[in-house]
């Protein structure tokens, strides 16, 4: 005697998706700076820098992206310290700049530092002779001092370098005289960007102290300073704030103690902003002052007033006097998407902007004041029709004004092309004849095609292998390969292009904004790049055929090839790298039972939507090749996208990552998994009632390791029309869809239906599902003649007797009266589930075209409590499940779990109230006859089913008993 297998639930273990990229090489091998002795050099002179880190060895060097003299490592250095002179050019302009280490085996992350001509030492209780910037640290709630001599008369600046230089410092800094009586106060300036400054006129000859501090008294470990102090001069801002691209212009300083009335000329050569560079003033110290590269005409308002700019454009002005409100003529088109930005308070103008737009005659048309983390405000504006003119108003919402009230509207036309770049990493390092990956994204705006990419400042020998993001794409894996000479490191940036529409747009590749890069962006555009020693290993993928695709909802077997120096031997971890963009969250809402608590909405992990190998593969340490599995998740779009193949060669004990290398990248279309095929007529006659059975054949069209089963079903059929329905079980491809209608449906041509398919399996929600393309078909109903009823064959409907007949399974089997679909009782079951093999009277032939004693059709209903799936199992000639002559599956379940040897899964899960299903027993398993039935919970706390009939036709069961009606309270 066969007894049924059980349910077998199958684990799925995700593996993490991890965008950021490790370095190739030793992961341990590159550099990293934890700590600098100073966090400024002095240009024209020799400094001796102490570094600490990790990885300092062996033959460090440092990397500036500005002139460096000779540099000479001080004997005793060890992997985490040492100590290096370096000479600074005294052409080398005052600013901000970012210092890296590189060694023979890669180049490290940047450290920001100030260059200025002053005297660098670190901070001591009396700081010696003025002018001198020193480098602490503020730890906790303490508070850091230093004195010096004074003269009366002397007006001495106290500038603190902290967020410019990336701290996490938030300085306050005091001056106080001989007395302790304090005579000035800075907290952080919106002019300084977080920073903090003070300039006192000293009245007597003596000795003067600084005090400074966090603002909250919490300094963490990373609160490190550089206080300048001296007659310094600076100038943080430069007017007009932007410059149209490849123009000249005359520039002044604001938040200044330089001269009032000095203009430095300038020409917008940047792709997005530029330093001023203001050569003449060379005891300048802190950053050039920012100017923005614009590509749109930039327009200055002169006394609140300017003559009809025309968008898009930028617009920069000053309020300069109290209760002014700039007003300029804007010459619009009707229709168009304007973003209208303004920037002020976020470049440290104390201006509380309110923007308004009016029309031409005065009328306002919209109005803005604070955004969400910002008081500038802002609007995107779509012009009405018939409006070719309008009028930007802005004043400050206090009425306050005067010379440093600032600002700059950006006027931007939503419907041209552009792009940003970006990418998480600031330091690349390839191994020797090898390469590496780079992964970019892409923000698009009214442009799709693809980007053409540059490489400036590669290290000697190495190139990009493929230097364009396709078209579309919104993330794209970049392979960089080396030459064999190393060590090789350089400061590096990537810029694209577009093409066609956007040809003249050029935009740089930007690293994250830090404090320290947020008022200096041509810092984000600086790539740290090496090439280190060979890798001991390499990777490759094995034979891949050129149709290769990524079946959606499925699948696809890779193969990966290694090739192992002596020094590669030990068990290699691989791992998905990929082009895909991280999906937006959802939330999936389930709903309430009637008269229940609403349940608060799901959020769905994204790691399941996102692609990503199935488990985490390794290849033994005594083998050189293995596979990989890559799973498409279901709602994947159905785009091109970059695959690659991170390989970690582990130690013995696979706690440390040894080298770190790449497959070149796949460029793989996702496809849905599978098609609709029709292989008949799209044209078939159906009688409504007795007569013609129309009838389709196709198949279905499967990608290798697509083995959902498929639901085919009809759409556009007349509302009320009973919809036919089958699936295709995941070992079959083939085919037959029947089609009839029901007795008094209205003969005629029916236009628009469709056939369609997709997958049986739901992830929470539509989203789970995936669809084929729908085959358009033909239908004409025929008037058919009224059908002759057949009795239909009762299974079990209140029958006790019934239960003494399922004697099998380890599960119980009850009757229960309080609970019915129909009838009076119904079968309660407790896992797993209670069988026969032969029921008494049964033995019925299942037929296309069913005689007298013959059956085809069979209706249950079935509800579940507790637990993720059930069944219900049909004993076919002495068999259950699939044998050699007869593959079908023979068993209908719901949830998540699969029936040992498959299964026809008919809902993505157990239903929790009485559901009554209908099926065509020979539309889903062919001839055959039905000897036993098996009810299977499986799992939870038991299933419940009733109301079990076989018929000739689905109309058959009209004689059945009625559903139990019940009242809702």
């Amino acid at each position: 005697m066969h007894i049924p297998a059980p349910f077998r639930l199958q684990a799925v273990i995700l593996a993490a998706i991890i965008f950021a990229l490790a370095t190739a090489g030793s992961a341990s091998a590159a550099p990293t700076i934890t700590r600098l002795s100073l966090r400024g050099l002095q240009s024209g002179a020799t400094s001796r820098l102490t570094v600490d880190g990790t990885d300092l060895q062996p033959n460090p060097r440092l990397l500036l992206d500005a002139a460096l003299g000779p540099q000479i490592v001080q004997p005793g250095g060890t992997a985490n310290h040492l100590e290096i002179e370096v000479a600074i050019p005294p052409e080398v302009l005052p600013g901000i700049y970012q210092l890296r280490i590189s060694t023979a085996r890669g180049i490290s992350s940047p450290a920001t530092i100030g260059i200025d001509a002053l005297r660098q030492a670190t901070l001591t209780a009396d700081c010696g002779p003025l002018p001198v910037a020193l480098t602490g640290v503020v730890n906790g709630s303490e508070s850091t001092h230093t004195t010096f001599a004074g003269r009366a008369g002397q007006t001495v600046v106290v500038d603190v370098e902290a967020k410019r230089i990336g701290s996490s410092l938030d300085p306050v800094v005091r001056l106080y005289d001989s007395r302790h009586t304090q005579l000035a106060f800075s907290p952080a300036l919106d002019s300084m960007h977080g920073d903090c400054r003070l300039t006192a006129k000293l009245p007597t000859d003596g000795v003067y102290e600084i005090e400074l501090q966090h603002a909250l008294f919490k300094a963490d470990g990373n609160s490190f300073f550089r206080l300048k102090i001296g007659e310094l001069r600076y100038a943080d801002v430069a007017f007009p704030l932007a410059v149209e691209r490849d123009q000249k212009a005359e520039i002044k300083s604001l938040f200044s103690n330089l001269d009032a009335d000095a203009k430095f000329p300038f020409i917008a050569s940047g792709m997005l902003a530029a330093p001023l560079k203001l050569e003449p003033n060379r005891e300048l110290t802190g950053p050039q002052p920012s100017v923005i590269c614009s590509d749109q005409v930039e327009y200055v308002v002169s006394e609140g007033k300017t003559s009809s700019a025309a968008a898009p454009c930028g617009i920069n002005g000053i309020i300069a006097k109290r209760n002014q409100e700039d007003r300029i003529p804007l010459i619009v088109k009707p229709g168009m998407k304007l973003r209208i930005d303004v920037l002020a308070n976020r470049a440290g103008s104390p201006l509380d902007g309110v923007l308004t737009i009016r029309g031409d005659k005065g009328a306002q048309l919209a109005s803005s004041d604070d955004r969400i983390g910002t008081c500038d405000p802002g609007s995107d504006f779509v012009v009405p029709a018939n409006v070719s003119k309008i009028e930007l108003g802005l004043k400050d919402m206090q009425g306050r004004g005067g010379a440093d009230y600032f600002y700059r509207m950006d006027v931007a036309d939503m419907s041209l092309p552009d792009f940003t770049l970006s990418l998480n990493e600031d330091h690349i390092n390839i191994p020797a004849d090898g390469s590496t990956i780079v992964r970019l994204e892409v923000t698009r705006q009214s442009y799709q095609g693809p980007i053409l990419l540059t490489f400036n400042g590669l290290p000697a020998g190495a190139q990009a292998v493929d230097g364009q993001i396709p078209a579309g794409a919104n993330v794209a894996l970049i392979a960089i390969k080396a030459g064999q000479q190393s060590p090789i490191a350089s400061l590096a940036s990537i810029s694209g292009r577009g093409t066609a529409a956007a040809a003249s747009i050029a935009r740089p590749v930007q690293l994250a904004m830090n404090s320290a890069t947020a008022n200096q962006p041509w810092l984000r555009n600086e790539l740290g790049m090496a090439v280190v020693e060979s890798a001991p290993l390499t990777i490759a993928w094995g034979e891949t055929s050129a149709e290769q695709r990524l079946p959606i909802g499925a699948k696809l077997a890779l193969p990966v090839k290694i090739v192992r120096t002596p020094q590669g031997a030990g068990p290699v971890r691989l791992s998905l790298i990929h082009s895909q963009a991280a999906p937006p969250k959802r939330e999936v809402k389930k709903p309430a039972k009637p008269n229940a608590k609403a349940k608060p909405a799901k959020v769905v992990n994204d790691a399941d939507r996102l692609l990503r190998l199935d488990g985490m593969p390794v290849i033994a340490a005594d083998k050189n090749e293995g596979a990989v599995s890559i799973l498409a998740p279901v709602d994947l779009p159905q785009e091109i996208y970059d695959i690659a193949i991170r390989a970690e060669l582990l130690s013995v004990d696979q706690k440390t990552v040894l080298a770190t290398v790449f497959t070149p990248v796949l460029h793989l279309s996702a496809t849905g998994g599978f098609h609709l095929q029709l292989t008949s007529s799209p044209k078939v006659e159906a009688a409504a009632g007795v007569g013609p059975v129309g009838k389709y054949r196709g198949k279905i069209v499967r990608q290798a390791g697509f083995d959902a089963p498929i639901r085919v079903t009809l759409t556009g059929l007349p509302k009320g029309t009973t919809v036919p329905e089958i699936t295709v079980p995941a070992d079959k491809s083939d085919f037959e869809f029947p089609v009839q209608f029901k007795y008094g449906t209205k003969p005629g041509e029916l236009r628009g239906v469709q056939l369609v398919a997709s997958t049986v399996e739901d992830d929470d929600g539509p989203e789970g599902v995936v669809h084929s393309a729908p085959v358009n078909v033909q239908i004409k109903v025929l008037r058919g003649a009224e059908p002759k009823l057949q009795k239909p064959l009762t299974i079990f409907e209140d029958d006790e007797k019934f239960l003494a007949r399922l004697d099998e399974g380890h599960g119980v089997a009850t009757l229960e009266k309080s609970d019915a679909y129909s009838g009076k009782a119904s079968i309660k079951v407790t896992p797993d589930e209670r069988f026969t093999t032969d029921l008494p009277g049964l033995a019925v032939k299942i037929r296309e075209n069913p005689g007298n004693g013959e059956y085809r059709y069979l209706t249950f209903a079935w509800k579940k409590s507790g637990g993720e799936h059930l069944a219900l199992q049909i004993n076919h000639d002495g068999d259950w499940g699939a044998v050699d002559n007869k593959p079908a599956t023979f068993r209908y379940s719901a949830g998540a779990g699969d029936c040992f040897g498959g299964t026809l899964m008919i809902a993505e899960k157990p239903p929790v109230e009485w559901t009554l299903i209908t099926r065509d027993l020979f539309a889903d398993f062919g001839e055959f006859t039905f000897n036993g039935i098996a009810l299977s919970p499986h799992d939870g706390d038991f299933a419940s089913f009733d109301h079990i009939y076989l018929g000739h036709s689905a109309d058959d069961f009209e004689q059945t008993p009625p559903p139990i009606k019940i009242e809702k309270k």
